[in-house]
């Protein structure tokens, strides 16, 4: 997945981290690095969905926790801005 996402193949890269998640469901780092795809091609709710697994597998794993942070945040700047409310002029 690694060698896919290096070359900017995103379809290639996540079908190869979905495959690694298929064989062994129960080891956070395919969720993990899957996450960190998304993040990177700004697909911040899938990444959020695949680190929040990570997290419930490996719930030792600060840095699974810190990008799952980060990740929140991105979605909320870039996809739920808060748009000022128009005041009105009387």
């Amino acid at each position: 997945g690694q060698v896919y996402q290096d070359r900017r193949q995103h379809q290639d890269a996540l079908s190869t981290y979905q495959k690694a998640i298929i064989l062994s469901p129960e080891d956070y780092r395919s969720y993990y690095l899957a996450g960190l795809a998304l993040k990177d091609w700004k697909d911040y709710a899938g990444a959020e969905n695949m680190l929040r697994r990570a997290s419930q597998l490996a719930p030792d794993e600060p840095h699974v926790h810190r990008l799952l942070s980060a990740v929140a945040a991105l979605d909320l700047i870039h996809n739920h801005q808060l748009v000022p409310k128009e005041i009105p002029i009387s």
